[in-house]
């Protein structure tokens, strides 16, 4: 009898992209780059989209949601480093 290869039952471990929830969610445009640069990117740490970032808006900061159970990785993109923005700050420029 002949025995399947391995490789037909094998499971390759995916890593899944996080879901990017940008703040302050009135920014389009911070929304539409951050996405469009993660879209280049891998994604495999914060620090890769950070530093990505970083040029364009100097106080971004991520932090991963962690809830129990969350199947999908879900990271909040903060133009100002927290939410809300303090007064006075634009554009993550201030």
């Amino acid at each position: 009898m002949d025995r399947p290869s391995l490789g037909m039952f094998a499971t390759r471990a995916v890593t899944l992209r996080p879901r990017l929830c940008c703040f302050p969610s009135s920014d389009l445009r911070f929304a539409t780059i951050v996405h469009e640069i993660a879209a280049a990117l891998t994604l495999e740490s914060r620090r890769e989209l950070v530093d990505a970032l970083r040029p364009m808006y100097p106080t971004v900061s991520i932090h991963r949601r962690e809830l129990e159970g969350e199947s999908i990785p879900t990271w909040y993109v903060y133009r100002e480093q927290s939410f809300p923005a303090r007064p006075g700050q634009v554009g993550g420029l201030g």
